[in-house]
């Protein structure tokens, strides 16, 4: 009988053991089923009355409620790998011509004297996760890549459509918002370029990381810690680490050993989300509630295709519009598009179908907008560059494409 019981308790730990590995790219979890699955019940990451949940670590690695959805199987990372091709625009027969055009609409020219005003809040888009908010007279810069790759080498990797419109080096930076550690979000070079001279917030397990790097003028935050940063005006703001449906990692092997997230910012003259990298979920509805509404948000519309793969880590734009009206924000900037190819969606498609389901959702290009690579916007004001706006001629040939031929819907 004994040797039956621990017959099946081995059979038990084998199969779970199995389960993991079709569910995790990381050895670590073959040895720590056990733990792992107490960690999965949902209900151990909510605590008391907050509705926002809290992280868990367990053997060295950071879960979620929703890890059961964002970690993928090894087979689906290998046919995701193996069939990735990036898509083009149905468009026109001269969709090069187009897309070049556009190209250059993206690359606004820098408005120094606007960048660096402190009398109102603003933010500009320097491409992809980046972006450079001023409130209260302290200068924020999220997800810094000024690098041409955004991978761990120079010579492969996903390459710039457009090239930074301003060097790092010119900007006044006081405090970076580091979102995770994926190398399209943290890059070694752009952070040896900054170095000590900005105040460097980050998730757990970042701090090791940034070390060396050459960076140690940073502090580590929780989901729902609260930094308060105390303003050349003697005022407070509240800078907040809040949740993220995503994951991180730098290697192989070290998946989820960092903390993700996103940070709210909460100012007297003005409330900022910025949502780092993230699929949809209820969670932006319950940040809204507790945080919001917010002035202005800055939320990711690109990376989401295929769908089959991507839809649990990154939103499309249809979701990004939901995130917009969840978290209650008057205005919302889109990112994570339009800079490096990091999906299969075509270069110019998140812009486009942002659009077009603003149409169907009846959402005025003011509120929620692309900018141009170095584009400035006061919190509250009008964009000059949003795509579909200025582009009226690409919008219009992009949704010919869809009617005369459904099947190009991006899913």
């Amino acid at each position: 009988k004994k040797m039956n019981i621990k017959l099946m308790n081995l059979t038990k730990k084998v199969l779970f053991r199995r389960e993991i590995v079709a569910n995790y790219l990381s050895l670590r979890e073959i040895f720590h089923g056990d733990e792992i699955a107490a960690a999965l019940d949902v209900r151990q990451f909510y605590q008391s009355s907050d509705p926002l949940p809290a992280s868990r670590r367990i053997n060295g690695r950071f879960l979620s409620p929703w890890c059961n959805e964002t970690e993928k199987r090894w087979y689906d990372v290998f046919k995701y790998i193996t069939t990735s091709k990036q898509r083009k625009l149905k468009i026109s027969v001269d969709e090069s011509t187009h897309q070049f055009e556009a190209l250059e609409l993206l690359q606004s020219k820098i408005d120094m004297t606007k960048i660096s005003s402190t009398s109102k809040s603003h933010l500009t888009w320097i491409g992809h996760a980046t972006t450079y908010y001023q409130t209260d007279g302290v200068f924020f810069l999220t997800d810094p890549v000024w690098s041409k790759r955004a991978s761990p080498s120079s010579y492969f990797g996903p390459s710039r459509y457009i090239e930074p419109p301003i060097a790092v080096e010119d900007l006044q930076v006081d405090i970076v918002l580091l979102s995770h550690t994926h190398f399209d979000h943290l890059d070694e070079a752009t952070a040896r370029r900054i170095g000590n001279r900005a105040l460097w917030l980050v998730p757990l397990g970042v701090k090791e990381i940034m070390s060396q790097m050459g960076v140690t003028n940073c502090v580590e935050m929780d989901w729902g810690q609260t930094y308060e940063h105390l303003t050349p005006r003697g005022t407070t703001i509240d800078i907040v680490f809040t949740p993220a449906k995503h994951w991180t990692s730098r290697s192989l092997f070290d998946r989820n050993t960092c903390l993700w997230g996103s940070f709210t910012v909460l100012s007297r003259q003005s409330r900022f989300f910025f949502a780092g990298d993230t699929a949809y979920c209820n969670l932006f509805k319950q940040i809204g509630a507790k945080y919001g509404p917010f002035d202005i948000a800055a939320i990711p519309i690109g990376a989401y295709a295929p769908r089959w793969f991507m839809k649990d880590v990154h939103c499309n734009p249809e979701e990004a519009l939901l995130i917009h009206h969840d978290l209650r924000a008057t205005q919302s900037a889109a990112i994570h598009w339009g800079t490096f190819p990091m999906a299969d969606e075509a270069f110019l498609e998140p812009a486009l179908e942002l659009a077009r389901v603003r149409d169907v959702k009846n959402v005025s290009s003011d509120s929620f907008f692309t900018m141009g690579h170095g584009e400035t916007v006061w919190v509250g004001g009008v964009p000059a560059c949003d795509l579909a706006t200025v582009r009226t001629d690409l919008y219009g040939l992009y949704l010919e494409s869809l009617r005369s031929n459904p099947a190009v819907l991006p899913n």
